[in-house]
């Protein structure tokens, strides 16, 4: 049950009681925005009053105005609403309140009276209880897509009350814009016209009042797209050796870097693109000129490594296992020195299938004439 609390001061100067009930609804007794907790949580419905010689004369919490939490009156014994048993703890000193054990039936208002050195003081704030964020899953259209010409829809479920969602790309947001799309209050994902740079990792950002979840990550596996790629030059003047020459540089790495064919109409003045089947590298050859394995100091060296890659495979070349900075399929080695004698190995690498392939050692001994002359002489005997 409650009591109403009326408190009479002595009043000296004029002889008199009076009745104090000075009203402090919404003015800090209790916070004004609503409160949110988790089920099996723990809320502290903190007041704004400062702990004081004098005691409380008395505080009166309540629920939903009409179900009493607990009855406080100095001197006398706490009266605990029976819903509330093992449940609560009361801080005499603040006439705050700490409620546990949360269930989605503690959600509504909660009211506190109390009594201070003759004043009245009320405060009022809601509660509601939440379940938390859980089931977080992400699941794809599709994970394998053809850049620039496939588009994928990424839908992301989850259990909870009052979601929000948000999606990661790796570490970064993700934000609409002319090729993404976010939908159903941001649970859905599409991103139209798919890049290189869309490959992932996705994960989705799952949030209520009580919880944030992230979902394990999704990835997708995008290849070139450039097979489906038309380009129209008919505004080109083809007579212009500058777009003859712009021409033949781009299309060139155009083919290497997608592994395609291209083929010029001449009567509609477009380019057709042909797919390449990716293979390599494979059956490696080390060619020496001149072919002899013995060079005087001075000499003038070409080694050229051969391979079967598609796409073209790029080279690395290395010196008794030490890496040059040469690269290509052809080194170079001007004006020999001594120092320069020992095992060369071409090593090629496919961008495209990931493959490395690495030629057998080709012998070079560089020798001063005198050296050279004896063991030219004794190869002739």
């Amino acid at each position: 049950c409650f009591y109403l609390f009326c408190l009479r001061a002595e009043n000296r100067s004029h002889n008199n009681t009076q009745l104090i009930t000075q009203s402090l609804v919404g003015i800090g007794v209790l916070p004004d925005d609503r409160l949110n907790a988790a089920v099996g949580g723990t809320m502290i419905f903190t007041t704004t009053m400062s702990p004081t010689e004098k005691p409380f004369s008395s505080v009166n919490w309540s629920f939903n105005v009409s179900t009493p939490i607990i009855v406080f009156v100095i001197n006398a014994e706490n009266i605990i609403g029976p819903e509330y048993e093992g449940r609560i703890t009361f801080f005499p000193s603040t006439a705050s309140l700490e409620l546990r054990s949360l269930t989605l039936d503690d959600t509504g208002e909660y009211t506190v009276n109390a009594v201070h050195d003759g004043t009245i003081l009320n405060g009022r704030t809601t509660l509601v209880i939440h379940e938390k964020v859980s089931s977080v899953l992400v699941t794809s259209s599709s994970t394998d897509l053809v850049e620039f010409s496939g588009s994928v829809s990424l839908s992301c479920s989850a259990s909870g009350p009052s979601l929000s969602f948000l999606w990661l790309n790796g570490s970064s947001e993700v934000t609409a814009s002319d090729r993404v799309q976010l939908t159903d209050g941001d649970s859905s994902l599409t991103i139209i016209t798919v890049t290189r740079f869309d490959q992932g990792p996705f994960r989705c950002r799952v949030s209520n009042p009580v919880s944030t979840v992230i979902s394990d990550p999704v990835n997708l596996s995008i290849t070139s797209g450039c097979l489906d790629i038309i380009l129209d030059f008919r505004t080109l003047d083809m007579s212009d050796k500058l777009n003859k020459r712009w021409m033949r540089s781009f299309f060139c790495e155009l083919e290497t870097e997608c592994n395609i064919l291209l083929h010029f109409s001449s009567t509609q003045r477009n380019f057709s693109i042909f797919p390449l089947h990716l293979d390599g590298p494979e059956n490696m050859d080390l060619i020496s000129s001149p072919p002899q394995g013995y060079f005087a100091v001075g000499s003038d060296i070409s080694l050229t490594c051969s391979v079967g890659s598609r796409p073209p495979a790029h080279f690395k070349w290395f010196l008794n296992g030490d890496q040059l900075p040469d690269t290509g399929s052809e080194l170079r080695l001007m004006d020999v020195q001594m120092s320069q004698s020992g095992n060369y190995i071409c090593q090629a690498f496919n961008s495209r299938t990931l493959r490395y392939e690495t030629s057998p050692p080709s012998a070079i001994t560089v020798l001063d004439t005198l050296n050279l002359t004896s063991i030219q002489l004794f190869m002739f005997i």
